[in-house]
């Protein structure tokens, strides 16, 4: 008995009734430029192994803190996605890939930059915090940047996402890679400034939309 098939094809939407803000950026599908974000994609979120540098000390503090982030932001772009469902840009032409999650409905916002730009806020901003006078905090920053911006152009140009996605891709990246650090260090003061008693702060995140609970112990 053969199996049931799941797959859809995204039915072709009408070009003409894309706002002007995004037309310019609607592109066809483009396998070989999809294969690429993903590389510049994983790359970025390797790229905070950079901190391995700091002190055995601080790694797990370091780690906890990127998992957060990490968490964050995906649960964050789930959020959206679910919120808010719009068809990619490539039902827009012809040749649009089969999907086996209706994953066509699923352009706002772009996954990808999020993550992107989650690594590359966070790798930024801590390193920064160690090392402020360091001579390669800004060739991190600019580095890290630069490959979190070339995905998401990449995830333009593969036909995946409009600007407007990958803009709200970067900045709720951005902030999850930036807001944990940021929190952290706001604790640390805390504490020191309390002569170093131990009271843990908890912050809780639940979004039920997606199933995800998120806890941030300091």
């Amino acid at each position: 008995m053969p199996k049931a098939s799941y797959e859809k094809e995204a039915p072709l939407q009408d070009i003409s009734r894309l706002p002007f803000f995004d037309a310019w950026s609607a592109n066809p599908y483009s396998k070989n430029l999809d294969l690429a974000g993903d590389f510049f994609q994983y790359t970025s979120l390797l790229l905070p192994a950079v901190l391995l540098c700091t002190e055995k000390t601080n790694w797990l503090t370091i780690g906890v803190m990127y998992a957060e982030s990490i968490f964050l932001s995906y649960g964050l772009k789930n959020l959206g996605k679910a919120l808010f469902p719009r068809y990619r840009p490539y039902t827009y032409f012809e040749g649009a890939p089969i999907s086996d999650d209706m994953d066509f409905k699923k352009s706002f916002p772009s996954g990808h930059t999020t993550m992107a730009f989650t690594g590359a806020s966070f790798l930024s901003s801590v390193f920064a915090r160690y090392y402020p006078e360091s001579q390669w905090k800004w060739p991190l920053i600019l580095g890290s940047f630069s490959f979190a911006t070339t995905t998401a152009a990449l995830r333009i140009a593969s036909g995946n996402h409009f600007f407007t996605d990958v803009l709200s891709g970067a900045i709720l990246g951005s902030f999850s890679g930036f807001i944990i650090p940021y929190l952290h260090r706001i604790e640390t003061n805390i504490n020191r400034k309390n002569n170093g008693a131990e009271k843990p702060v908890l912050v809780q995140l639940n979004i039920s939309s997606f199933s995800s609970s998120i806890r941030f112990l300091f």
